[in-house]
Formats: structure tokens, C-alpha cells, sequence
């Protein structure tokens, strides 16, 4: 068993006292957070619990496919009496948005997560190196023997091969292809998922595309490759840019800034060398895996690219010389 009969005991130990869910995931959600968050949706109402899944941000068409989406709510759910959260893909509470509103000491928190810089801040955690909170959620159902329906079984596999980059990534395991197995077995239809996440760009995506192939920089003596994205820029578009240049050959450490506001900066990172984007992500505020990070900076985007691309200029030629 993947998941140890400890962790199954004490989540079933505060399940046993709950009776209103809300669930809750990072803000700037993708499809592991939202296809995580509705196929545990899903799977407590089979349990026989009240749920509700908030989400600050409203969500795309990109979600449009994942069964019972209609259902997540943007705004707070101010008069749900719920008495449990559960906090999905998120390595730290601050990453998600609003969390302000939720008052944590009245509530009981089960922080369910698969990053390694997680910080284990619920009163429940569920945190195992893995690749998405997808295949996690996927082990903790069979653990408790809970069925696995088609609904739940789309939300899961969606959310796998998501963040498995349709399992072509390092953190694909045989594991993880027998989950996907399974799951495709229970009803999800791998080749539907795949034409609703890749087969559905728009005019917009191809123009943020381009707009991010006149802003790639390239510094061939460090290795570093990176596209800047001016704000308003691409706010109709949902492709990620991070997925596109990450496929340039060559380089180790492949980046996206992406000015949300004048003072905001999201910043995405992959490696494509043994270097660290996690560790690395950490000096600024940021953190993910090892292999894809992120960071989000009170900077504008000129002095966030010099302070990011110095530091990890500096960084990579340190690993050079030891």
C-alpha cells in the first residue's frame, strides 16, 4: 500500500468528526489542483458529507470538461458552516488566495499535497513525493476502499496527466501508469481528456505564443533561455508559455516572468539539468519541485528579471566551478 495505515487512520479520524467540507486549492489553479479538488468533491458526497469547492479565481474553459465544475464557487461561501478544509496542491496556506477568510483555528485542516517544500501546516498532512495530487488522491480512495466512479475517475486522470506533461516527465512512475491504467478502466477516456486539454487552443493562445517568441532571451554561455510576458499580454490566452519553451534544446534552466500588475510578477521555472529550481525558488519567496517551480514578487518586471537572471547566472556558474 502506497499510503501508510497511519496517514489513512488519522484522515479517517478527523473525517469521522466532520460534517461540512470545503475544499480549497492554489490560486492560479491548473488542471491537478481542479480535477484534484472535483473528483474529492465528488468522492464526499458519495461519503455522505455537505462540500463545496472554492475557488477565488473564476475559472476558463480550459476546466469545462471536468465533471460537476459548474459547482465551484468564486465567491467565499460566507454562510456555509463548514467545520473542515481540506487544502489541495498547496506547498504553504499562503499560496491560496484569500485564505484570510478562512478562520483556521475554528476549523480542522487536512492539507493534502505532493511538494516537497510543503510545510506541513494542517492538522492532517498527507504529503508524499509523487507526481500530482491526482495519482495521491487516487491511492488515498483505494486505501479507504472508496469506489472510484467515471466521474471521479475523469477529475483523476485529467489531473495525472496533467501534471505528468501526459506522462512524458521525469515524475512518471510505473506507479503511475498503473494508476492511469486503472482509472481509464474505471471510465476515463484517455483519448477525450486528451483532445479537451490539447486539441482546444484559441486565436489567443497562438498570439501569446508568438508574443513570448519576440520576448525569448537566450544566454548560451550560462545556459539559461527565458520569455517575458508584459501585463494584460495574454490574459485571453490559457496556454503556458513555461510548456513551450521548456522544449528548446540546449539549455538547463528555462524561465517565464509574467507581469501581472505593475508591481507583480509571476515567475515560472523548469530544469532540464540535475540544477535545483525549487531550492532556488525558495531565496525569493517561491518553491515547488525540483524539476518546476514558481515565484510571485512585489517587483516590476525589469528589476524581478535582473534580480531572478543575476542570481541565477551567479548560482549556475557556482555549480560549475565546485
Amino acid at each position: 500500500m502506497l499510503i501508510s495505515p497511519d496517514y489513512l487512520a488519522d484522515i479517517q479520524d478527523h473525517l469521522s468528526r466532520a460534517k461540512k467540507i470545503l475544499i480549497v486549492t492554489h490560486e492560479f489553479p491548473d488542471i491537478d489542483a481542479i480535477g484534484s479538488s472535483l473528483a474529492l468533491y465528488h468522492q464526499l458526497l458519495k461519503q455522505g458529507y455537505q462540500v463545496k469547492v472554492w475557488s477565488a479565481q473564476p475559472l476558463n474553459h480550459i476546466f469545462s470538461f471536468l465533471p460537476a465544475v459548474h459547482n465551484v464557487v468564486n465567491d467565499y461561501p460566507r454562510d456555509y458552516e463548514y467545520d473542515t478544509v481540506f487544502v489541495l496542491d498547496a506547498s504553504h496556506f499562503s499560496r491560496v488566495r484569500h485564505n484570510h477568510k478562512i478562520p483556521v483555528d475554528e476549523k480542522t485542516i487536512i492539507n493534502i499535497d505532493h511538494h516537497s517544500d510543503n510545510s506541513h501546516f494542517g492538522d492532517a498532512n498527507l504529503v508524499l513525493d509523487i507526481s500530482s495530487v491526482g495519482e495521491l488522491l487516487y491511492h488515498l480512495f483505494k486505501g479507504m476502499y472508496w469506489d472510484i466512479t467515471k466521474e471521479i475517475a475523469t477529475c483523476l486522470y485529467a489531473a495525472i496527466s496533467f501534471d505528468t506533461g501526459r506522462f512524458a516527465y521525469s515524475n512518471t512512475t510505473a506507479i503511475t501508469l498503473a494508476a492511469a491504467s486503472d482509472l481509464v478502466t474505471l471510465g476515463a477516456s484517455s483519448y477525450k481528456i486528451f483532445q479537451e486539454m490539447d486539441e482546444n487552443k484559441k486565436k489567443a493562445d497562438f498570439d501569446l505564443m508568438k508574443l513570448g517568441f519576440e520576448n525569448c532571451i537566450t544566454l548560451d554561455e550560462h545556459g539559461i533561455a527565458y520569455m517575458k510576458i508584459p501585463s494584460q499580454r495574454g490574459t485571453d490566452s490559457t496556454i503556458k508559455l513555461i510548456d513551450v519553451i521548456r522544449q528548446l534544446s540546449g539549455y538547463k534552466v528555462v524561465l517565464v516572468f509574467q507581469e501581472v500588475d505593475k508591481k507583480k510578477v509571476k515567475v515560472n521555472l523548469r530544469s532540464k539539468s540535475t540544477f535545483d529550481v525549487s531550492a532556488f525558488a525558495q531565496r525569493f519567496g517561491g518553491g515547488g519541485h525540483i524539476m518546476a517551480s514558481g515565484i510571485f514578487m512585489e517587483e516590476t518586471i525589469v528589476d524581478a528579471e535582473k534580480m531572478i537572471i543575476d542570481a541565477l547566472k551567479e548560482e549556475l556558474e557556482s555549480k560549475r566551478e565546485s
